[in-house]
């Protein structure tokens, strides 16, 4: 698939392109009250990331280890992530 939680608890629940660029925008949630660490792998290798807030602003960098997007979560949590790609993927 295009985009999917590899590992944590986290649901994948929005794909879709940055309202000011051509990064995408990862919304995804906890539903069951888990705390943990979650890894998001796309189709091709995630360059750089950014927690943003619901108007997709900017709020702090995420972690990105290997291409893959590694997302610390709380119960309950709803977390927006803007990631960039690599060129021609």
């Amino acid at each position: 698939s295009f985009a999917q939680v590899v590992s944590g608890r986290l649901v994948l629940d929005t794909i879709k392109r940055a309202e000011d660029s051509d990064d995408l925008v990862l919304r995804l949630y906890e539903p069951l009250g888990h705390r943990g660490v979650a890894q998001v792998r796309l189709a091709g290798r995630i360059t750089q990331a950014t927690y943003t807030n619901a108007l997709e602003e900017p709020t702090e960098p995420a972690t990105v280890k290997d291409g893959i997007l590694e997302i610390p979560y709380r119960p309950f949590q709803i977390i927006t992530v803007k990631v960039s790609k690599e060129a021609g993927q």
